[in-house]
């Protein structure tokens, strides 16, 4: 997949032929860039222009050696500063030595350029950096039935780096891991979340528990009742990431948890209906919630994606979905390309799909928590909901961004901690 348009071949001078270790074989220079041929027999190629690679130099005087930020924060103003006066493929380093006419000089690993690749031509996306795709299973009601739910136990998560990477991979690929053998108290769960990075604090606080029944905050999840499919809060700019709910005490009976893979439900939409992913995927509508003493509006589309066209967030909240505006129906009318009625009976219908899909037996998975088990699960993938219960329960959790949680995954798979 071309990632640059405009890109031909024509008069580029080849300055070296030389086979790298790490697959780069050819480097060209042409006036205002650089081409490093990868697979000369696949036509495998990525450009970087010289602007670019002397903005991103990381040399001791570019960026400061500890920190490795940028030891200056302002670009280069003058256009000859950025041409080079002499590029030299390192085919022992594997990397490329760019000398440029100020005196300054620069050089780049070849496996650092694949990493931050920006355009380029066949190329394994997996290796691009900004394209990399993090190991993900999708799931639906059937996948657990005869497979062990990711779990891991408390006392070892909190005294050992690896079982903490073990429950964060977990995480990653199914959105949800449980903790068996949580201490039955508010604070070891929260302890439990701390361990992985710093709670997020909302207008609820950046901790809660609640005895459903008592309604002490104006919200459904304190009543008995059936609670629909939903993500959490996603009236927020940004909606906490992990959410983590632990179960304290339970007397009664029903109140089962309800969850489904958003993300697997989003890949059949775009499967079997595409015009209702792409209304689902490009028109934003409000969320809203007013409390007493608080008030927060957003506007989200349904589904989240990335550049690449990844689903990367699923935003469902019925309870806090306000009516469709301007903007909403002039976005449905853009995708669709036609008038206003037709897109709002379109856009009604897309959501009841998305509707069916969920509350399906296809993709529901039911469980029943219980004191001593902590679920922690990703709110921007995972839907949750709960079945009306008769008697007493109490709940208690807390949450984290997502940088968190990818933050001490990336840091504990890289080594740059010890993992004991």
């Amino acid at each position: 997949m071309l990632r640059c348009s405009g890109l031909t071949l024509k008069g580029f001078r080849r300055l070296a032929a030389t086979r790298f270790a790490s697959s780069a074989s050819i480097v060209t220079e042409r006036t205002d860039s650089l081409l490093v041929n990868w697979y000369p027999e696949k036509r495998s190629w990525s450009r970087f222009h010289y602007l670019w690679l002397r903005d991103n130099c990381h040399c001791p005087k570019c960026r400061h050696p500890v920190t490795g930020q940028r030891s200056l924060s302002s670009l280069l103003t003058n256009a000859e500063d950025t041409e080079p006066d002499r590029v030299q493929p390192d085919d022992v380093n594997e990397q490329v030595k760019v000398e440029w006419r100020d005196g300054h000089v620069s050089q780049f690993k070849h496996s650092w350029l694949l990493e931050n690749s920006y355009c380029h031509h066949n190329i394994d996306d997996s290796k691009v950096a900004v394209v990399e795709k993090a190991t993900q299973i999708l799931w639906d009601a059937e996948y657990f039935k005869n497979r062990e739910l990711p779990s891991v136990d408390y006392r070892e998560y909190m005294k050992s780096d690896k079982v903490l990477l073990k429950m964060l991979q977990n995480f990653r690929q199914y959105g949800f891991c449980f903790m068996h053998n949580t201490p039955i108290s508010e604070e070891a769960t929260y302890d439990a979340i701390r361990r992985i990075g710093p709670l997020k604090r909302t207008y609820y606080g950046d901790t809660w528990s609640m005895t459903a029944g008592s309604m002490a905050v104006n919200d459904l999840a304190y009543s008995t009742g059936k609670i629909e499919m939903h993500t959490d809060n996603i009236f927020f700019t940004e909606a906490p990431g992990l959410l983590a709910f632990h179960c304290t005490e339970y007397s009664g009976q029903g109140g089962e948890s309800l969850l489904v893979d958003g993300f697997s439900v989003a890949k059949h939409i775009r499967q079997t209906h595409p015009k209702y992913f792409s209304l689902l995927t490009k028109v934003s509508i409000p969320f809203e919630v007013e409390y007493k003493d608080g008030f927060y509006r957003t506007r989200k589309s349904f589904f989240r994606t990335s550049h690449e066209g990844e689903v990367t967030q699923v935003n469902y909240n019925g309870f806090d979905r306000k009516p469709f505006d301007v903007q909403s129906t002039d976005e449905m009318q853009s995708v669709l390309g036609c008038g206003p009625d037709e897109a709002m009976v379109s856009y009604y219908k897309a959501m009841y799909c998305l509707q069916d899909l969920l509350y399906g037996g296809k993709f529901l998975y039911e469980l029943k928590l219980s004191p001593g088990t902590l679920l922690a699960f990703n709110n921007h993938r995972l839907l949750h909901g709960r079945k009306a219960f008769k008697g007493h329960r109490k709940l208690c959790g807390t949450s984290i961004n997502c940088q968190e949680w990818e933050s001490k995954l990336k840091v504990l798979e890289r080594g740059t901690v010890e993992v004991t």
